[in-house]
């Protein structure tokens, strides 16, 4: 997924950096399991911001662990900084200190 929102946005010279990830434990409204922002960079700065919110339908934590982990995975591989805000216990997606 994030690699076609990449080239489509011109982000192929990524420079190597230090990526961050940054995670909130927060009251969300309740249908909310997360929210994801995905900052890109290239030679010359910020190339591009991505939102991802991430919706209960019929899912549970559970079953939305491996699309979230998926989503984070990919970014940092990409050299994204990413930003989380969940009302989930960060300990339950690995996230813990």
């Amino acid at each position: 997924m994030m690699k076609w929102v990449r080239r489509a946005l011109g982000m192929g010279q990524e420079i190597e950096r230090q990526r961050l990830l940054f995670v909130t434990h927060r009251e969300l409204p309740e249908d909310v399991f997360a929210l994801v922002r995905i900052t890109h960079f290239g030679t010359y700065g910020l190339t591009g911001v991505i939102e991802v919110k991430l919706v209960y339908g019929d899912e549970d934590v559970e079953d939305m662990i491996p699309q979230f982990t998926m989503i984070v995975a990919e970014a940092l591989q990409d050299g994204a900084d990413v930003s989380i805000a969940t009302s989930v216990d960060p300990s339950l997606l690995g996230l813990d200190d």
